[in-house]
Order: C-alpha cells, then structure tokens, then sequence
C-alpha cells in the first residue's frame, strides 16, 4: 500500500494538475486552430479517472502511485507549457502536445486495472454482505427515487390540468364575451336603423295628419259659410248628403291618419324600449354567477326583444272609420227610394 508521503506527493500533483488556465490552454478564439474540439473529451475523461485515483491512492501499491504521480506531472507539465506559448507557437506544437498528452493518458490508463480492482475492494463488493449491503441501499435509492419522480409526475399532471381548465374556462368565457359582443352589436345597429325608419313615419303622419285635420275643418267652414243651392227638396237632399258625405270622408281620412300615428308612436317608443335593453344585455349576462344562469338570462332577454308585440295598425278598425260606409248606404237608400207624391 502507497505510504503518506506518495499519496501527499499525487495529490499535489493533482492540485497543480487542476490549477491550470484551461481557458487559456483550450483557446477556443483561435477556432479550427484551437484545442478545444481535440482535448475536451481528454480532459474530461482524465478528470473522472483521478478522481477514482484520489479515492482509492491509499489501496494501491507505491510503484503504482508513484508511476501515477510521475504521467500526472508530465502532463501538468505540457499543459502548463502549451498555455504558455505564443499563439504561433501554440499552433506550431498543437499536435506535438496532442502526441505527448495522449502518451502520457495511455500511462495513466495502464493501470487503470488496479485503480478499479482497489476501488471495488475499498467499497465491500468482494464480499457477500457487502455486495447485499450495496444492492439493497441501490434497491432504496431507487424506490426513493421512483417514488419521489411519482409524486413529482403527478404534481406536474395536476397543475396541468387545472391550467388546463383554467385556460379553457378563460377561452370559453371570451368566446361568450365575444360572441354576445358582436350579437348585440349587430342588434343595436339593426334598431338604430328601424328608429331612424320610425321617427321619419311619425314625422310623415304628423304632417298628414295636421293637413287632414286642416281640411276637415276648412271644408267644414266652407260648407257653414256657403248656402245650399235654392231649388227642389230633391237637389237639397242630393246636395246635403254630398257635403255629408266630403265631411265623413274627410273625417275617416282623420282618423286613419291619427290611428297611423298613434301606431308609429308606439312602434318608436317599442323600439327605445328595445334599444335600452339591448344595451343592458352584457350588464344582465355579466350578474351571472353560472354558465347556465348566463344562458338562461339571455334567452329570455333575447325572447323579450324578438317578441314584435302590437303594432296598433293590424288592430279591427275604429268605429269612426265606419262613417262614411254609413253615411253612403243612407245616401243610397235615401236616393233610389221610391218618392211619395205630397196630397193635393
């Protein structure tokens, strides 16, 4: 077995070997000229391999460490002095280091047998408990292990999920929030048009109206001012139901026209009504606190505003209407009734 003073000798050649510069030894600025590509997997490999020699310096043989000491200087020392040379020079003896440097590993790994045979040995796998010892903790670690992946597996499945839902509820209430949107978008411009439409007919018959109005009375006056034609009882007849029948007629036109009116009054006051609940569907779907309470409040706002309701102008007609049907079955029968002859 290697003395105190051989183990102290290796690892301190281990630490000179460690402290060297490896960015300025590698120089990747120098790119295809560099060493990096060439020494990296050298270099990674020799320091797992003195690790194990470090470990296990103390079971192997003084010749051994010693020879181990001895390839691990020479390759401090051609490391140390590769980063030290000019970049001509260290493009010059890149693959002279390369040769040395691999001569020197291959020293090393001649007695690589012995490192592993005193690391199996320091660690109990030659012997039956020891090996069982190793099984049954690797055994542990493992369940460990699996258990500890599980738990973390099934932490991470269920954080996805509930950001899945979550991202779902998300999209799905957008989709609600933009859909609505457009609809009543779509149905606030659709009766913004049919006020415009409305106010223009009340507009319409109001004018009609008052003119009908005006023509009422100023045939009325006319009629008061202007005496009936002086002659036989019969044209006095005929002319009476004449002007009977102009003020009944002018009469039915006035009432159309206020029936009319009426109706488009109502039918734009409807359709405020419509337009402001309209403009109140979002506030009434946004009070919901469910998906389905949200469905339900907006079929029945969505009900309410399709429901046309009474225009006032299909309505059976007023009687007022009737008067001028009146007046000329009475002038009809009045005029193609036989006449009595007054007694002499």
């Amino acid at each position: 077995m290697a003395n105190e003073g051989q183990t102290a000798n290796l690892i301190q050649t281990v630490e000179q070997l460690r402290s060297i510069d490896r960015e300025q030894l590698l120089r990747p600025s120098l790119g295809t000229a560099s060493l990096e590509k060439d020494l990296i997997p050298k270099l990674e490999a020799l320091d797992k391999r003195v690790d194990l020699i470090l470990q296990s310096a103390s079971d192997l043989p003084d010749d051994v460490v010693e020879n181990l000491s001895n390839n691990l200087l020479y390759i401090h020392e051609y490391m140390n002095n590769q980063s030290g040379r000019a970049e001509a020079a260290y493009v010059a003896e890149k693959q002279s280091f390369l040769q040395d440097f691999q001569t020197q590993f291959d020293g090393v790994s001649q007695y690589w047998p012995h490192i592993i045979a005193a690391t199996i040995e320091s660690r109990g796998f030659l012997e039956d408990e020891g090996i069982k010892k190793a099984y049954d903790q690797a055994i542990e670690t493992m369940e460990k292990e699996a258990e500890t992946t599980l738990n973390r597996i099934k932490e991470e499945a269920n954080k996805t999920i509930n950001e899945a839902r979550t991202l779902a509820d998300g999209i799905e209430n957008r989709a609600r929030q933009t859909a609505s949107g457009i609809s009543i978008e779509a149905a606030q411009e659709q009766f913004r048009l049919a006020q415009q439409d409305h106010d223009k007919q009340v507009i319409r018959w109001t004018w009609l109206n008052g003119i009908s109005i005006f023509l009422f009375f100023g045939v009325a006056v006319i009629f008061f001012f202007v005496d009936l034609p002086k002659g036989e009882t019969k044209s006095i007849i005929y002319f009476s139901a004449v002007r009977i029948t102009i003020i009944g007629a002018l009469g039915g036109i006035v009432a159309f026209c206020l029936r009319m009116l009426r109706a488009h009054m109502h039918m734009a006051q409807h359709n405020r009504h419509r337009q402001r609940v309209t403009n109140s569907i979002a506030a009434f779907v946004e009070s919901a606190a469910t998906p389905e309470q949200r469905d339900l409040i907006l079929s029945q706002l969505v009900d309410s505003i399709a429901h046309f309701g009474s225009s006032g102008i299909l309505r059976k007609e007023d009687e007022s209407i009737q008067v001028p049907k009146v007046v000329v079955d009475n002038l009809s029968r009045t005029i193609t009734s036989p006449q009595t002859q007054p007694r002499q």
